[in-house]
């Protein structure tokens, strides 16, 4: 089993269309509004795929679907990066990744990890969605009520299988016909950067990088599509978590970095945890510590 030297995770918070412009329900953000889910669907899929070194990279496609025709309309990303060479510049490490991830669905090789679920349960639970057992919660499948899934939220722990097989995933799953035909002319990686840019319509996007073994730092993409770091730090341990990060890129950053700390750190895991959050005119903080049950 080859040993990571360093990680790299990155959360891109980005939505592809011009339609995000003046549809509030073309923003994943607005997943709560009852009036948008009359009308389209929320989820979120976790998606792997192999770089060039042969390693399994991970992502987070937050999909937004059409319920009348189970068309995918646009969808946000967060991306975890392992980097097991040539580590140093965050940029470089980001670009590498970028690049591995534009071929990866160029040539449609992406994958799920499918686990089973109890049958003697009805539902199988990730932390913030519930699929009927046997279920596919791709496009077009039916998630239950957010309700549902808050209720059954603590299920989640207990069900959980340590066994998982890698399951095709089909890049339509993940990505629009649009931003693919976009990414798709990309000569090098740094050419993927700006095109992710150019379709953001949320303020910026997070990058995180390993350290240590336990110890993340973060940065986030610029307007030249560099990593310019945050201050502070994530400490990740087996009985562990302790992030205390500041920035001045207002609150909307500061949620949606908080979203991936959970998303990427507590999914699945039990743990207790306490929370601050916080933005002044010129600085917001986020101060999470989580200890086992």
């Amino acid at each position: 089993m080859m040993k990571y030297l360093s990680k790299l995770l990155f959360v891109f918070v980005a939505l592809w269309g011009t339609q995000a412009e003046a549809n509030v329900c073309l923003d994943y953000d607005s997943n709560g509004n009852t009036a948008c889910n009359q009308n389209y669907v929320y989820d979120k899929l976790t998606v792997y795929f192999k770089d060039a070194y042969g390693v399994e990279q991970k992502f987070f496609a937050k999909r937004i679907v059409q319920k009348s025709n189970s068309a995918l309309l646009h969808v946000d990303y967060d991306f975890v990066v392992n980097c097991i060479t040539n580590c140093s510049d965050n940029t470089a490490v980001m670009n590498r990744y970028l690049w591995d991830w534009k071929n990866a669905i160029g040539t449609d090789s992406l994958y799920t990890k499918q686990r089973a679920c109890d049958p003697n349960y009805e539902s199988c639970c990730t932390r913030l969605t519930c699929y009927e057992v046997n279920a596919e919660p791709g496009i077009g499948g039916t998630p239950l009520s957010p309700e549902h899934a808050t209720e059954t939220n603590a299920l989640d722990v207990s069900t959980q299988s340590a066994s998982t097989t890698d399951k095709k995933l089909t890049k339509w799953d993940a990505i629009t016909g649009i931003f693919a035909n976009s990414i798709a002319l990309a000569k090098e990686g740094k050419e993927v950067a700006p095109k992710l840019k150019s379709n953001e319509t949320t303020p910026t996007s997070i990058v995180m990088v390993k350290e240590t073994d336990t110890l993340d730092t973060v940065c986030y993409i610029n307007a030249e599509s560099k990593c310019e770091k945050l201050e502070g730090s994530v400490l990740d341990t087996e009985t562990y978590l302790e992030a205390e990060l500041r920035h001045n890129l207002g609150p909307d950053f500061n949620n949606s970095l908080n979203n991936f700390l959970y998303d990427n750190y507590l999914r699945n895991r039990p743990m207790s945890c306490s929370q601050r959050m916080s933005c002044s005119k010129n600085t917001c903080t986020i101060v999470l510590t989580c200890s086992p049950y």
